[in-house]
C-alpha cells in the first residue's frame, strides 16, 4: 500500500490522507480521507482529482496529479487555492512507461489492417470461390404422365463437358414420373472432388431432391412436362479453409497489442506463449497455422521485446 499525506494550513490543521491499495502502482483501489471522513473510494480504472470542502476552511482543497522528473512520475498534488501543500511521507511511485511513437504507429496500423481485413475478406472470398468453383450445369426435362399413360421418350438438353478436374453428371436423362405413384431417381457424378453440393431447381409439386443421397423422390401431383435445373459443384476449392487458419493468429495479435498499446509486459509474454501453443498444435495437425502468420507473430513479439524495458508490469492506469 502507499500512503500519501498532508495537512491543512493553521487553524483547520486537518490531516488528508490518499491511499493507494495495489501492488504498488496508480492500478489499484484508492481512498481518501479527510480528518476522520471518507472523503472518497475508487476503483482501479478510477482517478484521483476531486474537489475538498474543509469545514471551517472557505478556501476549497483540490486533489490532481502531476507528472516530475525526467522518469515521468506521477505525484498526488493538493492545492490549496494557487498554493501546494507540503507532502510529509509519501511513497514515490513506480515511473509511468511512456509510450513511444513508434508504438503508437505500429499499434495503430495494425488495427486498421486488421479493420480492413474484416470488412474486405468476405468479399473476396466469394470472388475467389466464384474464380475457383468447379461444377457442372444441367438441364433435363422430366415427363409427367397421367396415371393411365405409359411412359414416353424424353426431351435432353445438349449439354457441354467439362475439364477433368470438373464434376459431371453422367445422367443423360430422367426417368418419367407417373401421377400418383412413387418416384425415385438417383444422380450419378464422375470426376470432381467430393463432397459435391448440389443446387436443384424446377421439380414439379410433391417431389424434392435429396441433396444427401443425390436423388429426387415424391409422388407428382400434376402431369406435365417440367424443366429441371441441376448443378452440382465440386469441394476443389473453398476460400473458407484458407482463411480460417487466419483466425487464431487474428485474435491473439488483437490481444496483446493492447498490452503494447499500455506499455505492458504481459503483452509480449502472453504473445510468446500463444505463438508456442500455436507451433505445438500445428507440429501435432490440431490445427494447422500458416507459417506466413508464424512469422508475423514472431516479428511482433520481437518488436515487444525491444521495448521490454520501457514497458512496466506495475504502472497501472495513470490518473
Amino acid at each position: 500500500m502507499i500512503e500519501f499525506r498532508w495537512t491543512t494550513p493553521a487553524p483547520t490543521s486537518t490531516p488528508v490522507v490518499l491511499r493507494l491499495q495495489g501492488r504498488g502502482g496508480w492500478y489499484a483501489r484508492k481512498t481518501l480521507t479527510v480528518g476522520n471522513t471518507l472523503a472518497f473510494q475508487r476503483g482501479r480504472l478510477e482517478g484521483i482529482e476531486a474537489r475538498i470542502n474543509v469545514p471551517g476552511d472557505p478556501e476549497p482543497l483540490i486533489l490532481t496529479t502531476t507528472c516530475r522528473g525526467a522518469e515521468g512520475r506521477w505525484h498526488p498534488s493538493l492545492l490549496r487555492g494557487n498554493q501546494e501543500l507540503q507532502e510529509e511521507n509519501g511513497t514515490i511511485p513506480p515511473a509511468v512507461a511512456v509510450r513511444p511513437p513508434m508504438v503508437s504507429r505500429v499499434v495503430g496500423i495494425t488495427y486498421l489492417l486488421m479493420l480492413m481485413s474484416v470488412v474486405a475478406v468476405p468479399s473476396i472470398a466469394t470472388i475467389l470461390d466464384a474464380l475457383y468453383l468447379r461444377y457442372d450445369d444441367r438441364r433435363m426435362i422430366l415427363h409427367v404422365l397421367p396415371a393411365d399413360e405409359q411412359p414416353g421418350e424424353l426431351t435432353i438438353v445438349p449439354h457441354e463437358p467439362h475439364d477433368e478436374q470438373s464434376p459431371t453428371i453422367a445422367d443423360q436423362s430422367l426417368s418419367p414420373a407417373v401421377t400418383g405413384q412413387s418416384y425415385h431417381h438417383t444422380l450419378s457424378v464422375n470426376g470432381g472432388q467430393q463432397p459435391y453440393h448440389w443446387q436443384v431447381s424446377g421439380l414439379p409439386a410433391g417431389m424434392k431432391f435429396d441433396p444427401e443421397n443425390a436423388s429426387i423422390d415424391g409422388i407428382a401431383e400434376e402431369p406435365g412436362e417440367f424443366q429441371v435445373k441441376l448443378r452440382v459443384t465440386g469441394a476443389s476449392h473453398s476460400s473458407a479453409a484458407v482463411i480460417s487458419p487466419w483466425t487464431v493468429p487474428f485474435v491473439v495479435a488483437g490481444v496483446c497489442m493492447l498490452g503494447y498499446w499500455n506499455m505492458r509486459r504481459w503483452g509480449v509474454v502472453v504473445w510468446i506463449a500463444a505463438l508456442l501453443l500455436q507451433g505445438i498444435a500445428t507440429v501435432a495437425g490440431v490445427l494447422p497455422i500458416p507459417a506466413t502468420a508464424i512469422v508475423l507473430q514472431l516479428a511482433g513479439c520481437l518488436f515487444g521485446l525491444y521495448y521490454w524495458k520501457k514497458m512496466s508490469d506495475s504502472s497501472g492506469v495513470t490518473s
